[in-house]
């Protein structure tokens, strides 16, 4: 299954955003790319985990795990990881 088929399941995802370009999050004309090293930079980027699906307490566990916020890719691995209907 491709990652924007996954995300098309809860109607937008992060694949809709990256498909412009090098936007980072969905909808964004933001032309940066959410490296490792772009997400480390900036923590307070606000993510859409909750659209998602993912709960609080998952996205604070993936940060802990990275020790940094996810980039938007790894935010959306660990989403199609963790997504139950997708599993």
């Amino acid at each position: 299954m491709s990652l924007q088929h996954a995300h098309s399941f809860r109607g937008r995802g992060l694949a809709e955003g990256t498909r412009q370009g090098a936007s980072a999050f969905p909808g964004s004309l933001c032309a940066v790319v959410d490296t490792v090293e772009h997400a480390a930079r900036t923590p307070e980027t606000t993510q859409p985990w909750a659209e998602l699906g993912l709960e609080a307490d998952e996205f604070q566990r993936i940060r802990d795990i990275l020790g940094r916020r996810p980039s938007a890719a790894e935010l959306a691995m660990y989403w199609v990881g963790w997504c139950v209907p997708c599993a």
